[in-house]
């Protein structure tokens, strides 16, 4: 596995620890929590980012966009979490992040992470993700079954 890929899984598993912190930790620490959790966000979409520019990919766009949706709910939220409204800070950061970046990294990071894995070497026939083989596969074009 590419060393980028593998550095890209390490933050992704850092928000997810740092998304269950927040959501179990002490009423005292959650503003830390919320500030760790927002910073190492940042990092990881940071690193995506560049990873896709470095290989191309093609819906970096879209991608992106997601990316700054969150950020920018994560930013507007910050200044009510550390004047102490810790109910959003978990409900944002503890509920509402989870979920979408389980789904964000299953969707959009797969695709990614295959991109790049077939960018780096065109012969392989596989990715693994996340502990998952996902399987991508050329297959010839039949002319006579193409849609007119």
């Amino acid at each position: 596995m590419p060393a980028e890929i593998s550095k890209l899984d390490a933050l992704h598993d850092s928000l997810r620890q740092l998304t269950q912190q927040l959501h179990d930790c002490a009423q005292d620490e959650i503003c830390s929590a919320y500030e760790q959790l927002l910073v190492t966000a940042e990092k990881a979409f940071a690193a995506e980012q560049l990873m896709m520019e470095r290989h191309d990919f093609p819906a970096t766009r879209t991608h992106l966009e997601q990316h700054a949706r969150v950020l920018c709910a994560l930013h507007q939220a910050h200044p009510a979490v550390m004047t102490g409204d810790h109910h959003l800070a978990i409900h944002v950061g503890g509920h509402l992040l989870p979920e979408w970046f389980e789904l964000h990294n299953s969707t959009l990071d797969a695709a990614v992470s295959v991109w790049a894995s077939y960018k780096i070497d065109p012969d392989k026939l596989a990715a693994n993700y996340g502990g998952q083989m996902i399987n991508f596969v050329a297959t010839p074009t039949n002319e006579a079954a193409r849609p007119t």
